[in-house]
């Protein structure tokens, strides 16, 4: 984490611009902790906030529907059934898909070991696109506007840093991603209640 805000925080004062973009990519592979890093760097004034939750929402999105996409093109191939059938969890995804994508699609975000999964079978299952496209949207805006208030709570928690003494603020940060990863591991347990009253329900 200390890697990932140090970087940011140089490169801003070389090419603030080009530190957008960093984000955009970053969003696709380490989505929280881009969000929280860019979060911290724009309290501090390093980033503006508005060019911010654009990057990360749009870099987000972008990676959410290459994902879909690899899973639709690989529908009805050799290798997407060895990748579906390793997938864990894959039935309570595909129900969940079923029923209410948005909701499957908002959850997996938030839910530790579901979302690249949830993705790709949204994809792979023909979830129809438009519907797909929709609900991705919807749950990356409910994403971003639960990570970067936690960024901006982290940014004040950690008032008085100066520039390159990040290890500063790397406890900060690092109980910040322990709160996400005990909050996806609550809402992880939520899910499989739900889906177990679900089950109850339909056996009656």
């Amino acid at each position: 984490m200390a890697f990932i805000l140090g970087f940011l925080g140089h490169y801003a004062t070389i090419n603030e611009l080009g530190t957008y973009f960093v984000i955009f990519l970053g969003a696709n592979i380490w989505g929280d902790l881009t969000a929280i890093a860019g979060s911290v760097l724009a309290y501090h004034g390093y980033l503006d906030w508005l060019p911010l939750i654009l990057a990360t929402f749009l870099g987000s999105f972008f990676g959410d529907n290459l994902i879909f996409q690899i899973g639709k093109r690989l529908r009805g191939t050799k290798a997407g059934a060895w990748i579906e059938t390793r997938i864990p969890y894959r039935e309570k995804i595909t129900s969940y898909l079923s029923r209410n994508s948005l909701e499957a699609l908002t959850l997996s975000k938030f839910i530790i070991g579901f979302n690249i999964p949830t993705l790709f079978l949204s994809g792979y299952l023909n979830v129809d696109q438009k519907t797909f496209i929709k609900s991705a949207f919807m749950a990356t805006a409910v994403w971003i506007a639960a990570i970067v208030p936690i960024g901006y709570a982290l940014g004040i928690a950690a008032q008085g840093f100066e520039y390159f003494a990040w290890r500063k603020i790397e406890s900060v940060i690092a109980l910040g991603v322990v709160l996400i990863i005990v909050i996806r591991l609550l809402l992880r347990k939520v899910a499989a209640r739900i889906d177990l009253e679900i089950q109850k329900e339909g056996a009656k």
